[in-house]
């Protein structure tokens, strides 16, 4: 929880729902913990990387990033990517 408190949420509610709905599809255990969130939470608790301002950056580039990041995490499986970022898989 704590994690999750600390995140800013550049993408908003979405942002969450859509790393809850990752954590639940890819998770261990019924129970979310620490190791089944994306990396760019679990690493709140290690020191920052200077990365740039998500506010400096296009938003195809954040896009691009999450997308990817996803289709890692799904281990390349275009559907339950999609539908972990609420997209159409031809629209991804």
């Amino acid at each position: 929880m704590d994690l999750l408190r600390a995140y800013p949420w550049p993408g908003n509610a979405r942002e969450l729902e859509n790393v809850i709905e990752r954590s639940l599809v890819l998770g261990r255990d019924a129970v979310i913990g620490v190791r089944d969130l994306p990396e760019r939470l679990r690493s709140l608790s290690s020191p920052r990387r200077s990365e740039p301002d998500p506010a400096t950056r296009p938003l195809s580039e954040i896009e691009r990033e999450q997308i990817l990041n996803t289709l890692r995490a799904t281990k390349g499986n275009k559907a339950a990517a999609a539908r972990i970022l609420g997209l159409d898989r031809k629209t991804l």
